[in-house]
Protein backbone atom coordinates (compact mmCIF):
# COMPACT_ATOMS: atom_id res chain seq x y z
CA UNK A 1 0.00 0.00 0.00
CA UNK A 2 2.38 2.58 0.93
CA UNK A 3 4.40 1.81 -2.18
CA UNK A 4 1.21 2.56 -4.36
CA UNK A 5 0.54 5.78 -2.13
CA UNK A 6 4.68 6.74 -2.88
CA UNK A 7 3.88 5.93 -6.91
CA UNK A 8 0.91 7.90 -7.48
CA UNK A 9 2.23 11.10 -5.78
CA UNK A 10 5.18 10.83 -7.74
CA UNK A 11 2.96 10.40 -11.13
CA UNK A 12 0.96 13.30 -10.07
CA UNK A 13 3.88 15.29 -9.49
CA UNK A 14 5.78 14.52 -13.06
CA UNK A 15 2.65 15.12 -14.69
CA UNK A 16 2.49 19.29 -13.50
CA UNK A 17 6.75 20.02 -13.60
CA UNK A 18 8.37 20.36 -17.32
CA UNK A 19 11.41 18.86 -17.22
CA UNK A 20 14.74 21.18 -17.88
CA UNK A 21 17.04 19.60 -20.24
CA UNK A 22 19.29 18.47 -17.44
CA UNK A 23 20.02 19.22 -14.13
CA UNK A 24 18.11 17.07 -11.67
CA UNK A 25 18.22 13.96 -9.50
CA UNK A 26 17.92 11.08 -12.77
CA UNK A 27 18.95 8.07 -10.31
CA UNK A 28 20.20 6.00 -7.59
CA UNK A 29 22.85 3.60 -7.19
CA UNK A 30 24.71 1.23 -5.46
CA UNK A 31 27.98 -0.17 -6.09
CA UNK A 32 27.96 -3.85 -6.07
CA UNK A 33 31.08 -4.41 -8.80
CA UNK A 34 32.59 -7.09 -5.80
CA UNK A 35 29.73 -9.32 -6.55
CA UNK A 36 30.85 -12.19 -7.72
CA UNK A 37 34.87 -12.49 -7.67
CA UNK A 38 35.84 -9.23 -6.92
CA UNK A 39 37.66 -6.62 -9.52
CA UNK A 40 38.92 -8.16 -12.64
CA UNK A 41 39.08 -8.70 -17.02
CA UNK A 42 36.41 -10.64 -18.42
CA UNK A 43 38.94 -13.87 -18.47
CA UNK A 44 40.22 -13.21 -14.74
CA UNK A 45 40.78 -16.82 -13.31
CA UNK A 46 40.36 -16.16 -9.87
CA UNK A 47 36.93 -18.14 -8.75
CA UNK A 48 34.18 -16.83 -6.70
CA UNK A 49 34.32 -17.64 -3.17
CA UNK A 50 31.29 -19.01 -1.14
CA UNK A 51 30.70 -15.88 -0.28
CA UNK A 52 30.54 -14.46 -3.57
CA UNK A 53 28.13 -17.36 -4.91
CA UNK A 54 25.85 -16.47 -1.40
CA UNK A 55 25.79 -13.10 -2.60
CA UNK A 56 24.97 -13.44 -6.29
CA UNK A 57 21.71 -15.68 -5.12
CA UNK A 58 20.40 -13.17 -2.45
CA UNK A 59 21.53 -9.61 -4.34
CA UNK A 60 19.00 -10.53 -7.63
CA UNK A 61 16.09 -10.48 -5.66
CA UNK A 62 17.70 -7.02 -3.76
CA UNK A 63 18.09 -5.30 -6.65
CA UNK A 64 14.99 -6.02 -8.12
CA UNK A 65 13.15 -5.17 -4.77
CA UNK A 66 15.45 -1.76 -4.84
CA UNK A 67 14.08 -0.83 -8.71
CA UNK A 68 10.45 -1.06 -8.11
CA UNK A 69 11.05 1.29 -4.91
CA UNK A 70 13.59 3.28 -7.23
CA UNK A 71 10.65 3.56 -9.80
CA UNK A 72 8.30 4.62 -7.68
CA UNK A 73 10.28 7.81 -6.81
CA UNK A 74 10.36 8.55 -10.82
CA UNK A 75 14.24 7.40 -11.38
CA UNK A 76 16.35 4.71 -12.01
CA UNK A 77 18.13 2.32 -10.40
CA UNK A 78 22.25 2.55 -11.38
CA UNK A 79 24.73 -0.14 -10.55
CA UNK A 80 28.67 -0.05 -10.63
CA UNK A 81 29.49 -2.82 -12.64
CA UNK A 82 32.45 -5.97 -12.73
CA UNK A 83 33.99 -6.27 -16.31
CA UNK A 84 34.07 -10.13 -15.16
CA UNK A 85 30.48 -10.81 -15.17
CA UNK A 86 30.60 -11.38 -18.77
CA UNK A 87 32.18 -14.13 -18.34
CA UNK A 88 30.47 -15.26 -14.78
CA UNK A 89 27.07 -17.55 -14.53
CA UNK A 90 25.60 -16.74 -11.65
CA UNK A 91 23.88 -19.51 -9.47
CA UNK A 92 20.18 -18.44 -10.18
CA UNK A 93 18.02 -20.30 -12.65
CA UNK A 94 17.92 -20.09 -15.72
CA UNK A 95 21.76 -20.18 -15.66
CA UNK A 96 23.43 -16.92 -17.75
CA UNK A 97 25.92 -14.58 -17.72
CA UNK A 98 25.87 -12.21 -14.81
CA UNK A 99 25.60 -8.97 -16.19
CA UNK A 100 22.55 -9.96 -18.37
CA UNK A 101 21.06 -11.18 -15.13
CA UNK A 102 21.56 -7.51 -13.64
CA UNK A 103 20.76 -5.66 -16.77
CA UNK A 104 17.56 -7.39 -17.40
CA UNK A 105 16.46 -5.62 -13.98
CA UNK A 106 18.13 -2.17 -14.06
CA UNK A 107 18.16 0.52 -16.07
CA UNK A 108 21.67 1.96 -15.75
CA UNK A 109 24.66 -0.36 -15.33
CA UNK A 110 28.35 1.44 -15.06
CA UNK A 111 31.07 -0.70 -16.04
CA UNK A 112 34.36 0.01 -13.73
CA UNK A 113 37.62 0.02 -15.59
CA UNK A 114 41.31 -0.66 -13.36
CA UNK A 115 42.72 -0.82 -17.11
CA UNK A 116 46.37 -2.64 -16.77
CA UNK A 117 47.28 -1.20 -19.79
CA UNK A 118 48.25 2.19 -18.12
CA UNK A 119 52.17 1.14 -17.34
CA UNK A 120 54.12 4.59 -16.52
CA UNK A 121 57.52 3.52 -15.26
CA UNK A 122 60.24 1.62 -17.07
CA UNK A 123 62.74 -0.22 -15.14
CA UNK A 124 63.68 -3.81 -14.42
CA UNK A 125 60.03 -4.88 -14.48
CA UNK A 126 59.73 -3.58 -17.95
CA UNK A 127 56.63 -0.98 -16.40
CA UNK A 128 55.11 -2.16 -13.54
CA UNK A 129 54.19 -0.75 -10.51
CA UNK A 130 57.41 -1.76 -8.53
CA UNK A 131 59.45 0.16 -10.91
CA UNK A 132 58.34 3.10 -9.43
CA UNK A 133 61.05 3.19 -7.17
CA UNK A 134 64.01 2.81 -9.56
CA UNK A 135 62.44 3.15 -13.24
CA UNK A 136 61.89 6.23 -15.05
CA UNK A 137 58.39 7.92 -15.91
CA UNK A 138 57.61 7.89 -19.44
CA UNK A 139 54.94 9.97 -20.66
CA UNK A 140 55.13 8.36 -24.55
CA UNK A 141 52.85 5.36 -22.93
CA UNK A 142 49.31 6.37 -23.08
CA UNK A 143 46.08 4.56 -21.66
CA UNK A 144 44.80 2.01 -24.68
CA UNK A 145 41.49 2.31 -25.15
CA UNK A 146 41.54 -1.14 -26.93
CA UNK A 147 40.74 -3.01 -23.58
CA UNK A 148 38.04 -0.30 -22.31
CA UNK A 149 35.97 -1.14 -25.14
CA UNK A 150 37.08 -5.07 -25.26
CA UNK A 151 35.47 -5.34 -21.93
CA UNK A 152 32.44 -2.88 -22.37
CA UNK A 153 31.35 -4.64 -26.02
CA UNK A 154 29.38 -7.45 -24.34
CA UNK A 155 27.70 -4.87 -22.15
CA UNK A 156 27.04 -2.39 -24.85
CA UNK A 157 25.26 -5.77 -27.03
CA UNK A 158 22.96 -6.09 -24.66
CA UNK A 159 21.86 -2.91 -23.97
CA UNK A 160 21.07 -2.88 -27.52
CA UNK A 161 18.92 -6.35 -27.53
CA UNK A 162 17.29 -5.39 -24.45
CA UNK A 163 15.99 -2.14 -25.96
CA UNK A 164 15.60 -3.08 -29.45
CA UNK A 165 14.01 -6.61 -29.10
CA UNK A 166 12.50 -6.81 -25.03
CA UNK A 167 11.79 -3.70 -24.70
CA UNK A 168 13.93 -3.01 -21.97
CA UNK A 169 16.00 0.06 -21.56
CA UNK A 170 19.50 -0.64 -19.61
CA UNK A 171 21.78 2.32 -20.17
CA UNK A 172 25.52 2.24 -19.87
CA UNK A 173 28.14 4.47 -18.54
CA UNK A 174 31.56 3.56 -18.81
CA UNK A 175 34.14 4.17 -15.42
CA UNK A 176 37.65 5.62 -15.87
CA UNK A 177 40.21 6.09 -13.02
CA UNK A 178 42.28 9.13 -12.67
CA UNK A 179 45.97 8.19 -11.23
CA UNK A 180 46.20 9.37 -7.38
CA UNK A 181 48.58 12.23 -8.16
CA UNK A 182 50.05 14.89 -5.34
CA UNK A 183 51.58 18.37 -6.27
CA UNK A 184 55.06 18.60 -7.80
CA UNK A 185 57.27 19.20 -4.50
CA UNK A 186 54.87 17.18 -1.94
CA UNK A 187 57.39 15.92 1.42
CA UNK A 188 57.95 12.39 1.51
CA UNK A 189 56.72 11.70 -1.89
CA UNK A 190 59.16 10.68 -4.11
CA UNK A 191 57.56 9.29 -6.53
CA UNK A 192 54.51 11.50 -6.88
CA UNK A 193 51.97 8.81 -6.51
CA UNK A 194 51.49 7.63 -10.13
CA UNK A 195 49.71 4.71 -10.56
CA UNK A 196 50.12 2.29 -13.34
CA UNK A 197 46.19 0.94 -13.87
CA UNK A 198 44.90 4.79 -13.84
CA UNK A 199 44.94 8.09 -16.42
CA UNK A 200 47.92 10.42 -15.69
CA UNK A 201 47.54 13.91 -17.90
CA UNK A 202 44.60 15.74 -18.82
CA UNK A 203 45.53 15.43 -22.35
CA UNK A 204 45.05 11.89 -22.13
CA UNK A 205 42.16 11.77 -20.66
CA UNK A 206 41.10 13.99 -23.26
CA UNK A 207 42.54 11.61 -26.12
CA UNK A 208 40.93 8.46 -24.48
CA UNK A 209 37.28 9.84 -24.54
CA UNK A 210 37.37 11.23 -28.02
CA UNK A 211 38.74 7.52 -29.21
CA UNK A 212 36.59 6.04 -27.09
CA UNK A 213 33.65 7.59 -28.46
CA UNK A 214 34.58 7.28 -31.61
CA UNK A 215 34.63 3.35 -31.17
CA UNK A 216 30.83 3.43 -29.55
CA UNK A 217 29.69 5.70 -31.91
CA UNK A 218 26.87 3.75 -32.65
CA UNK A 219 25.40 3.11 -28.98
CA UNK A 220 26.19 6.80 -28.52
CA UNK A 221 24.17 8.20 -31.13
CA UNK A 222 21.40 5.40 -29.88
CA UNK A 223 22.02 7.15 -26.46
CA UNK A 224 22.58 3.37 -24.84
CA UNK A 225 26.09 4.75 -24.28
CA UNK A 226 25.46 7.84 -22.38
CA UNK A 227 29.21 8.86 -21.66
CA UNK A 228 32.40 7.81 -19.74
CA UNK A 229 32.41 9.07 -15.84
CA UNK A 230 35.77 9.95 -14.22
CA UNK A 231 37.10 8.77 -10.90
CA UNK A 232 37.37 10.78 -9.13
CA UNK A 233 37.05 14.90 -8.46
CA UNK A 234 40.50 15.41 -5.98
CA UNK A 235 42.55 13.41 -8.39
CA UNK A 236 40.90 14.94 -11.70
CA UNK A 237 41.21 18.29 -10.31
CA UNK A 238 45.23 17.87 -8.79
CA UNK A 239 46.04 16.50 -12.45
CA UNK A 240 44.19 19.08 -14.31
CA UNK A 241 46.26 21.67 -12.20
CA UNK A 242 49.61 20.24 -12.31
CA UNK A 243 49.30 17.98 -15.61
CA UNK A 244 46.56 20.24 -17.45
CA UNK A 245 45.52 19.97 -21.10
CA UNK A 246 47.68 22.07 -23.19
CA UNK A 247 45.48 24.80 -24.57
CA UNK A 248 47.21 25.12 -27.84
CA UNK A 249 46.58 21.70 -27.99
CA UNK A 250 42.95 20.85 -30.48
CA UNK A 251 41.46 18.59 -28.01
CA UNK A 252 41.85 21.15 -25.21
CA UNK A 253 39.35 23.93 -26.54
CA UNK A 254 36.36 25.71 -25.38
CA UNK A 255 34.17 22.77 -23.02
CA UNK A 256 31.74 22.34 -25.97
CA UNK A 257 34.68 20.69 -28.39
CA UNK A 258 35.36 18.64 -25.08
CA UNK A 259 33.18 15.22 -24.94
CA UNK A 260 30.71 14.91 -21.94
CA UNK A 261 31.11 13.34 -19.16
CA UNK A 262 30.10 12.58 -15.73
CA UNK A 263 32.27 12.63 -12.62
CA UNK A 264 32.29 10.57 -9.25
CA UNK A 265 32.39 14.03 -6.48
CA UNK A 266 32.69 12.63 -2.86
CA UNK A 267 34.37 16.05 -1.04
CA UNK A 268 30.22 17.50 -0.92
CA UNK A 269 31.67 18.03 2.80
CA UNK A 270 34.31 19.74 4.62
CA UNK A 271 37.42 17.25 4.30
CA UNK A 272 38.56 15.21 6.54
CA UNK A 273 42.44 16.16 6.76
CA UNK A 274 43.59 12.15 7.30
CA UNK A 275 42.20 11.88 3.77
CA UNK A 276 42.21 14.55 2.04
CA UNK A 277 44.60 17.38 3.04
CA UNK A 278 43.30 20.62 1.65
CA UNK A 279 46.17 21.08 -0.31
CA UNK A 280 44.56 19.15 -2.56
CA UNK A 281 41.21 20.79 -2.14
CA UNK A 282 43.02 24.15 -3.38
CA UNK A 283 45.30 23.03 -6.10
CA UNK A 284 43.58 24.47 -8.76
CA UNK A 285 44.33 28.09 -9.27
CA UNK A 286 40.78 29.43 -8.27
CA UNK A 287 40.97 27.72 -5.03
CA UNK A 288 39.16 25.46 -2.71
CA UNK A 289 36.21 23.09 -3.92
CA UNK A 290 35.56 21.26 -1.16
CA UNK A 291 32.73 21.48 1.45
CA UNK A 292 30.60 22.44 -1.70
CA UNK A 293 27.56 21.39 0.07
CA UNK A 294 27.35 24.11 2.69
CA UNK A 295 30.39 26.59 0.77
CA UNK A 296 28.84 28.41 -1.78
CA UNK A 297 32.23 29.76 -2.74
CA UNK A 298 33.92 26.41 -3.15
CA UNK A 299 30.58 25.50 -5.13
CA UNK A 300 30.96 28.25 -7.49
CA UNK A 301 34.56 27.52 -8.05
CA UNK A 302 33.65 24.04 -8.50
CA UNK A 303 31.01 24.53 -11.25
CA UNK A 304 32.98 26.38 -12.96
CA UNK A 305 36.03 23.88 -13.28
CA UNK A 306 32.75 21.58 -14.36
CA UNK A 307 32.00 23.73 -17.54
CA UNK A 308 35.42 24.00 -18.15
CA UNK A 309 35.53 20.62 -18.82
CA UNK A 310 31.98 19.52 -19.95
CA UNK A 311 30.89 17.68 -17.44
CA UNK A 312 27.47 16.17 -17.11
CA UNK A 313 26.66 14.64 -14.34
CA UNK A 314 27.80 14.04 -11.19
CA UNK A 315 27.85 10.75 -8.54
CA UNK A 316 27.64 12.24 -5.01
CA UNK A 317 27.48 10.23 -1.76
CA UNK A 318 25.18 12.60 0.19
CA UNK A 319 21.27 11.87 1.23
CA UNK A 320 19.37 14.55 2.08
CA UNK A 321 18.88 14.20 5.81
CA UNK A 322 15.41 13.27 6.89
CA UNK A 323 16.12 14.70 10.83
CA UNK A 324 18.42 18.03 9.94
CA UNK A 325 16.72 20.99 8.14
CA UNK A 326 19.33 22.66 7.49
CA UNK A 327 21.13 19.75 5.56
CA UNK A 328 18.49 19.00 3.21
CA UNK A 329 17.99 22.99 2.65
CA UNK A 330 21.91 22.62 1.21
CA UNK A 331 21.62 19.51 -0.27
CA UNK A 332 18.17 21.20 -2.21
CA UNK A 333 20.10 24.28 -2.79
CA UNK A 334 23.16 21.81 -4.34
CA UNK A 335 20.60 20.18 -6.31
CA UNK A 336 19.05 23.12 -7.68
CA UNK A 337 22.29 24.70 -9.02
CA UNK A 338 23.23 21.44 -10.42
CA UNK A 339 20.07 22.32 -12.50
CA UNK A 340 20.93 25.67 -13.54
CA UNK A 341 24.13 24.51 -14.34
CA UNK A 342 22.12 21.80 -16.67
CA UNK A 343 24.10 18.70 -14.33
CA UNK A 344 22.46 15.72 -13.58
CA UNK A 345 22.63 13.81 -9.91
CA UNK A 346 22.93 10.46 -9.65
CA UNK A 347 22.95 9.61 -5.35
CA UNK A 348 24.71 6.30 -3.56
CA UNK A 349 22.46 4.82 -1.76
CA UNK A 350 25.45 2.30 -0.59
CA UNK A 351 26.63 -0.89 -0.99
CA UNK A 352 26.17 -3.48 1.52
CA UNK A 353 23.75 -5.72 0.38
CA UNK A 354 24.04 -7.87 3.69
CA UNK A 355 21.59 -4.93 5.00
CA UNK A 356 18.95 -4.34 1.94
CA UNK A 357 16.20 -2.58 4.74
CA UNK A 358 18.87 -0.07 4.46
CA UNK A 359 19.72 0.38 1.19
CA UNK A 360 15.61 0.64 0.71
CA UNK A 361 15.27 2.98 3.20
CA UNK A 362 17.48 5.42 1.60
CA UNK A 363 15.31 5.02 -1.62
CA UNK A 364 12.46 5.43 -0.09
CA UNK A 365 14.20 8.64 1.83
CA UNK A 366 15.31 9.98 -1.69
CA UNK A 367 11.89 9.08 -3.04
CA UNK A 368 10.04 11.62 -0.20
CA UNK A 369 12.65 14.54 -0.55
CA UNK A 370 11.39 13.84 -4.93
CA UNK A 371 7.87 14.55 -3.68
CA UNK A 372 8.78 17.64 -1.92
CA UNK A 373 11.15 18.80 -4.70
CA UNK A 374 9.11 17.52 -8.18
CA UNK A 375 11.24 20.19 -10.45
CA UNK A 376 14.46 18.63 -9.33
CA UNK A 377 13.83 14.62 -9.32
CA UNK A 378 13.39 12.35 -12.86
CA UNK A 379 15.04 10.21 -14.75
CA UNK A 380 12.57 7.10 -15.21
CA UNK A 381 11.33 5.63 -17.26
CA UNK A 382 13.86 5.67 -20.39
CA UNK A 383 12.21 4.56 -23.80
CA UNK A 384 12.65 5.27 -27.94
CA UNK A 385 10.19 7.76 -27.45
CA UNK A 386 12.26 9.71 -25.20
CA UNK A 387 15.70 8.85 -27.42
CA UNK A 388 16.30 6.46 -24.09
CA UNK A 389 16.49 9.33 -21.82
CA UNK A 390 19.19 11.20 -24.02
CA UNK A 391 20.31 14.67 -22.63
CA UNK A 392 18.70 17.05 -25.35
CA UNK A 393 21.14 19.64 -26.90
CA UNK A 394 21.21 22.88 -24.36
Amino acid sequence: MRLSRVLLAALLALSHHPRSAGGRVVAVWTDIEAIMGGRGTPNATTPPTAADVARSERFIEVIANASTLAHTGGFRLAVDANAAWSGRVSTDLPLRPLHQQVMDIVDEITLMDYFEDCARWTGPTGGHADDRDTGQRDDSHLCSIDEAVFNLTPFLIYADFLANQMGHVCLVDTGLSMATQFPPGTPNVSTAGWDNTAIHTELELETFLRRGNDLTSKFLAQGLHRHFAVFEHINYLVTSAHWGCPLDHSFCGANTTRPPRALWMYDTLPPDPAHTPMRLCTAYPTGNQCGVLGDLAARARFFDWCAERNIVELYINVLPSATDKAQRAAFTGFVRDCEARGIDVQLDVGEDLTDPAAIYQRIEGVAAWCKEQPALCGGWPCSKANNFCKRPAR
